[in-house]
């Protein structure tokens, strides 16, 4: 047989243009002839020898791969060979006892196309096996056909024990039937939460998401879902449904006031305690600037720019306007906050009503001045009216009145009532001293603090209720002024143009009135 013949027997291929094609030598290996890409290799390939080309150690090495084919003529290398970056399969055609023919043929695009289907079938497999949530698929008989191996994680349960078993196997049959009928009804469900006892006796939630998978008739034949122990995740939304609890029933037991505006001093959450300090109930304010409650604007403006400039503002003083038109003070405490962009976008913070402690501090400071005034022997009569209009301006609401017991007549008459009708004042003068002669008479006489809260319907009242009434006086406290001996003074007492019951700390206040005017009077007799 002639070497072309060998040549169109064993080969029906023809190289194409990256195929490589040596004649060598079949005594030494040497390259006869080369056809191929002539810049294929930078050094001379004539007269080299083909096997330290191709990575073999010698001629006898190369030869031997002539005893692998599958005749005595044509043999095949089964590894494949690599020469520059490029993978090869060769050929050997022994064409004479002299000469044998190597055709290496350019196998790199299946050779790379093989690589990047093994590299994703590896990295989907290592995503398969590592993956934290659990994948599964099942068939038309909700039997477990894949699951990844994160169930053995959350369950203890290897995933070999899943294939073949029903979902039932993991799960309660109704909870089952229950998330079929959701996936025939919707094609999905989503975060379906299930209660799992596990078998070392520890209960876990899980959520599902699972998808139904269709024939062409639209018959579900299997799911794919996704399994994720969220016991944590419960755990922590159960804590913090009670912290929002927690911080709901301080916010609505909080008696100081909290609020929250926007950049333009609007309000836009407010305390319940709200209603408590003004009389204003939470959705009386939401929506309103917080301009609409402060008595003096020039204030609440300058808290509100220190706010913009500072950032925060601490214990700064301003007065509220109440619903039933009452002035409150307030200790604003607040700090501001700022969007992206660094530019105000609204304040947030506490009121506290100081109210009594700003009374209370009044009170202390009328006290001193008085006892000054009796120290330095002024008038009784100034001394009586300093000290029921000192009162007045304290609690606007009370008008105030001081009566001295005559001794000889046993009647009360006028001492100081500076803001009293002046028929009136005039018209309790010489007042009788009894068991139930109004407030003052009854205090003279019992030696006791008397409340009457509504003039018009109290018996104490029935001899002079006309002529309080005329004067708009609507309730009447007295206390009386007695003596180091206990003897009666007088009487001091206050008026109110609306019936109306004693608030916390008012009576203490008209008693220790009644003990200051007892100093004053006791100081001026001697």
């Amino acid at each position: 047989m002639s070497e072309k013949d060998h040549l169109r027997g064993a080969s029906t291929k023809r190289p194409n243009v990256e195929d490589l094609v040596f004649k060598i030598s079949n005594t030494d290996g040497i390259i006869l002839e080369y056809f191929g890409p002539k810049n294929f290799l930078s050094n001379k390939i004539i007269g080299s020898t083909l096997y330290s080309l191709i990575g073999l150690s010698n001629h006898q090495e190369l030869l031997s791969l002539l005893k692998q084919g599958n005749s005595p003529i044509v043999s095949y290398l089964k590894k494949q060979i690599t020469l520059e970056s490029r993978f090869y399969k060769m050929k050997l055609i022994e064409t004479s006892q002299e000469q044998v023919l190597a055709i290496l043929e350019d196998v790199t695009d299946l050779v790379g196309e093989k690589e990047i289907l093994l590299q994703s079938e590896k990295k989907f497999k290592d995503v398969f096996n590592s993956i934290v949530d659990v994948y599964y698929k099942t068939n038309a008989e909700r039997k477990f056909v894949i699951i990844s191996p994160s169930i053995e994680r959350i369950s203890g349960i290897k995933p070999e024990l899943f294939i073949g078993k029903k979902t039932s196997y993991f799960i309660k049959e109704e909870m089952a039937d229950e998330i079929y009928e959701g996936l025939e009804k919707h094609g999905r469900v989503e975060d379906i939460r299930v209660k799992v006892k596990l078998a070392d006796d520890n209960q876990r939630t899980f959520s599902f998401n699972i998808e139904a998978e269709y024939d062409l008739n639209k018959n579900i034949i299997g799911t794919n879902g996704i399994i994720r122990d969220i016991t944590k995740q419960e755990l922590f939304e159960q804590e913090v449904i009670k912290s929002e609890k927690k911080f709901k029933e301080i916010f609505e037991s909080i008696s100081d006031i909290y609020y929250r505006s926007n950049e333009n001093g609007v309000v836009q959450i407010i305390s319940p305690s709200v209603e408590q300090v003004t009389g204003y109930k939470p959705e009386e304010v939401l929506g309103k600037p917080e301009s609409t409650f402060h008595y003096n604007k020039e204030v609440q403006d300058s808290m509100m720019n220190h706010l913009k400039e500072k950032g925060n503002i601490k214990n700064e003083h301003g007065v509220l306007i109440a619903k039933n038109h009452k002035l409150i003070n307030v200790s604003v405490t607040s700090s501001a906050y700022f969007d992206d962009n660094g530019e105000y976008a609204g304040a947030h913070g506490i009121i506290r009503d100081i109210t009594k402690q700003k009374k209370q501090s009044r009170l202390t400071r009328l006290n001193k001045d008085i006892l000054e005034k009796v120290a330095k022997e002024n008038d009784l009569k100034e001394i009586l009216n300093f000290t029921c209009l000192g009162i007045e301006k304290i609690f606007p609401d009370m008008i105030c009145s001081v009566l001295l017991y005559d001794e000889t007549n046993d009647w009360l008459v006028s001492g100081a009532g500076p803001s009293l009708p002046k028929s009136y004042f005039e018209a309790v003068n010489e007042f009788p001293v009894g068991p139930s002669n109004c407030s003052c008479g009854t205090a003279a006489y019992t030696k006791e603090l008397v409340v009457v809260s509504d003039i018009q319907n109290d018996p104490l009242w029935s001899s002079a209720a006309k002529l309080a009434l005329e004067a708009n006086l609507r309730a009447c406290w007295s206390v009386p002024i007695l003596s180091t001996e206990q003897k009666v003074l007088g009487t001091f007492a206050v008026y109110y143009r609306e019936v109306r019951e004693p608030l916390s700390g008012e009576l203490e206040v008209v008693k220790n009135i009644g003990n200051l005017l007892s100093i004053a009077i006791e100081s001026n007799k001697n």
